[in-house]
C-alpha cells in the first residue's frame, strides 16, 4: 500500500523510497549463525575467566590406579578388643567415663577464671 502511493507521487518516483518503508527485524537465526553465537560467547566467558585466573590451561594430574580398595578401617569391637575395654565390667565401664567427664571438665580454659575468682 505504501508503494502504491508512493509511485503515484511524481516527485518520489525516481528517487528511493527506503526512508519511507519499514524494516523488520530478523528474528530466525539459522542454525549456523546460533553455533556462531553461542562459540563467541563460549570464547568470551573463558577469556574473561582466564584474566580472572580462574582457569588454567594445566590439567589436574592423575591419580595412580590401584585394583585394590583401600583396607577397612577397624570396628569399634576391635578396638576395644585391642585396648583390653571389651573385657571391662559394667561398674568398671561407668568408672572410666566418669573419670573421662571429670577430665574433660577441669581441662577447659573457661573454668579458671572462675576458680581464681576468690583470690
Amino acid at each position: 500500500m505504501i508503494k502504491r502511493e508512493l509511485a503515484k507521487d511524481p516527485k518520489l518516483a525516481n528517487e528511493s523510497w527506503d526512508r519511507f518503508l519499514p524494516t523488520f527485524l530478523k528474528r530466525h537465526l539459522t542454525t549456523s549463525e546460533k553455533t556462531a553465537r553461542k562459540n563467541e560467547a563460549f570464547a568470551k566467558k573463558g577469556e574473561a575467566r582466564k584474566a580472572a585466573g580462574l582457569e588454567t590451561d594445566e590439567k589436574p594430574k592423575k591419580k595412580v590406579y590401584t585394583p585394590f580398595p583401600p583396607p577397612q578401617p577397624p570396628r569399634k569391637v576391635d578396638l576395644q578388643l585391642e585396648s583390653g575395654e571389651y573385657f571391662f565390667k559394667p561398674h568398671e565401664k561407668a568408672a572410666k567415663e566418669e573419670a573421662k567427664r571429670k577430665q574433660k571438665v577441669t581441662d577447659l580454659p573457661c573454668l579458671e577464671m572462675f576458680t581464681n575468682r576468690g583470690n
